[in-house]
């Protein structure tokens, strides 16, 4: 099977591509590690997939619509 044969039966079953659902799976775990570890936010970052803090801040705002944070 083809990567574009994959994507569009991943969307047709679930209604999201599998890029968004890579970005929810990641933000899910990076959420888990926020609540549960003393990791910094880079190292999170690193953890769950993204090269830049940067990246990985704008993926969680554009999930989330709230910016990473410890609490």
């Amino acid at each position: 099977m083809s990567a574009r044969n994959l994507q569009r039966i991943f969307k047709q079953e679930t209604g999201i591509t599998l890029q968004k659902y890579m970005q929810l799976v990641r933000i899910l775990r990076s959420i888990e590690l926020i609540d549960t570890n003393n990791f910094t936010l880079s190292e999170i970052a690193y953890k769950v997939g993204y090269k830049s803090l940067s990246a990985f801040t704008a993926s969680y705002f554009a999930v989330t619509k709230t910016k990473p944070k410890r609490k």
